[in-house]
């Protein structure tokens, strides 16, 4: 999972420069935000597919908005008695409406890299598919790109290409010598760098492992450029702190993507305080349209807790601030997942008992957990492995028998290998899933042949599992592990095929409704937002999308494209066909 974008490398710095970067933000977003106008007064929507996700999924054909509100829903005619000269009526012609899609767990506006970095993305999310192809997108950057400044890329997954590995120090020095370069791999928990990339943080052959992370050495004990867990987070901050003006070209990049998707509240997960900032400011100022769940880092939640930082004065109607952001393991695809038994395949043939990596021990995690569930925070935690999971479960159980909370709705993040018996623990703590369930089809074919075997592999993102055993849960993309794309995760949730067309765990496929409630009712009750988004009922807001298929019969609803997306009865997004 990426780790914090846009966090200064002088703090002090950005704290100088904010006042001017707000104003500059005034200048150059406005020209990459519509700021629509304000709905009338009143609309009455008939003639449609409402699906309002309420309590029983009902149906209705027709919905009254007036300021912002749904006022009511009914049959095109029981709404008719609220058309007048100050309230319109719009026909749907059948069409299908959905609330507005909820992001339960990302990292907007990273979807908007692709702006400036260099996409190494295999297919279908990018074009390399061998060693040769990322070298040669890399050289054109460095081509044209300002010599000493960071040269950052994305995606880059050694499990899918042909050639089945890392880039190399050798290979990276290749591309540039004038530039420090820093390749991400596509789980966000490992990178590669070049010797300058070394030099410019000041590592060397003699540079402690930080804790949680690990510098990779050759034979002879040197550096090789390989960046594990919490060692690339430094380096990946430093190749982000680029140019103003690519941070808006991201930002504006960003706010187009999800809105052109359904979706009308993002989430920032690890979010470093100066981005808090930044997004709290653009969204006050209108420059995002979309509302915000801003994830705070531990650290920066620490600083909240102890009074630190004043979160009050950044929260506002369409910015909230939610969980605080902990991280127990890795990625699974990066063979740093923690699991109970070691990987199908070892990653190399000296470590046959491999079973992923601990970025924290499970009591420096009770202690974690329990400072912030005393404090009354809410926490997301990240765990991919069931041993990961364990751990995580292990302490809420903890901080629950210290201090007991009813509702805490602690969120365990992607919880890919969740067991039907951690299910039922989790049931009794207040801690609720959240699934990144779009692996099936990105790495289901690698995870049943490599990483986990066919048997582990079947069970990944458990979602009937969950959805029998009573759970509340949420889909998310993690984007920009995956583009940000609602409907594919819906399919993915329903069909479960992975890249080769095969079925990975056919008994853990979910129905439409139960999917589509996964990312707008209970991804709005798991926000602490349940009073105000996530259906379509009397005294909500009126955040709903308009669809060009029927979510319920479509053949494939990959195919489905998004119409219009309101939020607060604004439209905020019209596709060029509508």
């Amino acid at each position: 999972m990426p780790k914090p974008m846009f966090t200064a490398r002088s703090p002090s710095l950005w704290s100088t420069f904010l006042p001017a970067i707000f104003a500059a933000c005034l200048l150059m977003l406005w020209a990459c935000v519509q700021i629509t106008p304000a709905a009338s007064a009143g609309e009455v929507y008939f003639n449609g597919q409402i699906i309002t996700m309420n309590a029983t999924q009902a149906i209705v054909e027709s919905m009254f908005v007036d300021r912002g509100r749904i006022v009511d829903t009914g049959t095109t005619a029981d709404m008719r008695r609220y058309l007048s000269m100050d309230h319109r009526g719009v026909d749907l012609q059948g069409r299908t409406v959905i609330p507005g899609i909820i992001d339960a767990h990302g990292h907007f506006p990273a979807s908007g890299l692709s702006e400036v970095a260099v996409n190494l993305n295999s297919p279908p999310m990018g074009t390399v598919t061998t060693v040769s192809d990322a070298l040669q997108l890399l050289r054109q950057k460095a081509s044209t790109h300002p010599a000493g400044q960071w040269i950052y890329a994305y995606g880059y997954d050694d499990s899918l290409i042909q050639d089945k590995r890392l880039l190399t120090l050798a290979e990276l020095n290749s591309i540039s010598t004038r530039h420090p370069i820093f390749v991400q791999h596509t789980s966000g928990h490992q990178g590669m760098t070049n010797t300058r990339g070394l030099l410019t943080m000041g590592y060397n052959d003699l540079t402690p492992d930080p804790s949680g992370g690990h510098f990779g050495h050759d034979t002879t004990g040197q550096l090789n450029g390989l960046l594990l867990e919490t060692a690339s987070d430094p380096v990946k901050r430093a190749a982000l702190d680029g140019p103003l003006l690519d941070r808006l070209k991201i930002i504006g990049f960003a706010n187009h993507d999800y809105l052109a998707h359904g979706v009308t509240t993002a989430q920032s997960g690890a979010t470093p305080q100066v981005l808090v900032k930044v997004l709290s400011w653009l969204s006050k100022l209108q420059l995002i349209p979309l509302r915000l769940v801003v994830y705070p880092m531990e650290d920066n939640g620490r600083g909240w807790v102890e009074g630190r930082y004043d979160y009050a004065q950044d929260s506002h109607e369409k910015f909230h601030i939610g969980a605080v952001k902990l991280f127990v393991d890795g990625s699974i695809q990066a063979y740093s997942g923690l699991l109970k038994a070691p990987y199908f395949e070892p990653q190399t043939p000296e470590d046959p008992n491999h079973r992923g990596h601990e970025r924290v021990d499970l009591k420096t995690l009770k202690a974690q957990v329990l400072f912030f569930h005393k404090a009354g925070k809410q926490l997301a935690i990240h765990a991919n492995g069931d041993q990961a999971i364990e751990n995580v479960i292990a302490a809420v159980a903890y901080a629950q028998q210290v201090y007991y909370r009813s509702d805490p709705r602690h969120i365990l993040i992607h919880a890919q290998m969740l067991s039907p018996a951690q299910m039922e623990r989790m049931h009794h703590l207040g801690l609720t899933p959240s699934f990144f369930n779009s692996h099936v089809y990105y790495w289901g074919d690698r995870h049943r042949d490599r990483f986990l075997g066919p048997t582990r592999a079947a069970r990944l993102n458990p979602l009937n599992d969950a959805a029998q055993s009573g759970h509340r849960f949420t889909l998310h993309t993690d984007t920009p592990v995956v583009p940000m794309d609602p409907m594919m995760m819906i399919w993915s949730a329903t069909e479960r095929l992975t890249r080769s067309g095969k079925v990975l765990g056919a008994h853990q496929r979910i129905d439409r409704l139960r999917a589509l409630q996964a990312i707008t009712r209970d991804a709005a009750w798991q926000a602490f937002l349940e009073q105000e988004l996530g259906s379509l009922e009397k005294g909500k807001r009126a955040d709903f999308v308009v669809l060009s298929g029927s979510l319920l019969t479509a053949k494939d609803v990959r195919n489905i494209k998004v119409l219009k997306t309101f939020i607060d009865g604004k439209a905020v997004y019209t596709h060029p066909s509508f």
